[in-house]
């Protein structure tokens, strides 16, 4: 309920630069991305068990955002770091050189 409710806001704001929604069929998921002017975007999702989480994506593709149990995350596109917060799960690197810690 709180996720539609920030989605409308944003619609009536006018920031809302592209609002796209996706169904994906095989995993019953949904998914509401809403692009800004800057080249960035933020995706809401839902999974098909009723899990939603978020995050927002910079136009350079550094992200964070909250995973389905509340927890704030961090992912820096330079680096490849990813930190969960709220888990203590820490990824350093890219591809098959990327090592993951908990």
């Amino acid at each position: 309920m709180k996720t539609k409710f920030a989605l409308t806001l944003l619609a009536i704001s006018g920031f809302c630069y592209a609002d796209s929604f996706t169904y994906d069929q095989k995993s019953g998921n949904t998914y509401n991305t809403i692009q800004a002017p800057d080249g960035g975007a933020t995706v809401y999702g839902n999974n098909n068990d009723g899990e939603i989480w978020s995050g927002t994506i910079d136009n350079k593709g550094n992200q964070h955002g909250m995973d389905v149990n509340g927890h704030y995350w961090t992912y820096d596109a330079a680096s490849g770091n990813y930190i969960n917060y709220g888990t203590g799960e820490i990824c350093f690197g890219k591809g098959v050189n990327r090592v993951c810690s908990k």
